[in-house]
């Protein structure tokens, strides 16, 4: 499982259905505080993780320079962290992965080419590359003009053509809203056609039985927040999880 940190103005926020003018700092039975290296801290001491996905929405929404000294200041504290911080561009990611991030998310919101795609593995490899297929409603948001019009499966199955090993699918209107995971059935499409690629996924998970629920389909990682930090999910409940994980 990877929590997640949306990062805003220097702070982690509450993310809800992609409404990104509307998210404010976020409120956590872990801790007080919405300091990156705080809530990360919290996350680690009382669930024992220390992999997050981290989205830098200043860099995905407003095109600045990504927060470098945030991320030094979790990866010096032993944090892996998955980023997305609108790379568009080869240099873009490697300068992210000279950064000490595990790994650098391109997203379909912010690609402008699916040349820029083959040039971010050629610069940093497949296994520090994910591809995130973003939605919005069940919609692609964003991506390339020539990609504009497809279906969600159908541009996973141009992205993994381009030989991307790993994808991220999320839609955004289920982000925050402890409404349960909308995404079983692209997953599980996705995967009948492509059963090596690795899919980490999340939006809307309340329970041990959502993550169950996409445990199943096949999802190699999910995303929560929300759930962590109202503390619907907790250790005893990833406790389970990892029984589950574990049996033949």
């Amino acid at each position: 499982m990877l929590p997640v940190l949306d990062l805003l103005n220097g702070e982690v926020v509450h993310a809800v259905a992609g409404e990104r003018s509307k998210y404010g700092p976020v409120r956590s039975r872990l801790t007080r505080s919405s300091r990156p290296l705080d809530v990360a801290r919290a996350l680690r001491d009382r669930l024992e993780l220390d992999q997050f996905y981290l989205a830098d929405l200043d860099a995905l929404q407003h095109g600045r320079s990504p927060d470098f000294e945030v991320f030094s200041q979790l990866t010096d504290d032993g944090f892996r962290l998955l980023v997305d911080a609108g790379a568009r561009k080869a240099e873009d990611a490697r300068a992210l992965l000279e950064s000490g991030v595990a790994a650098v998310i391109v997203a379909l919101e912010t690609l402008e080419s699916p040349d820029d795609v083959t040039a971010v593995l050629e610069e940093i490899g497949a296994d520090c590359t994910v591809f995130s297929l973003d939605l919005q409603g069940g919609r692609p948001l964003g991506g390339p003009t020539e990609w504009r019009g497809l279906a969600p499966l159908e541009i996973a199955r141009r992205v993994l053509e381009l030989f991307v090993t790993r994808l991220l699918v999320l839609d955004l209107s289920a982000v925050g809203t402890s409404s349960g995971w909308p995404l079983h059935g692209l997953v599980e499409g996705i995967l009948s056609q492509n059963p090596a690629v690795e899919i980490t996924s999340g939006g809307g998970i309340r329970s041990l039985a959502d993550l169950e629920a996409l445990r199943v389909s096949g999802v190699s990682a999910a995303l929560v927040a929300t759930a962590l930090h109202s503390e619907a999910i907790g250790r005893e409940e990833l406790s389970v999880l990892d029984q589950h994980v574990a049996e033949p």
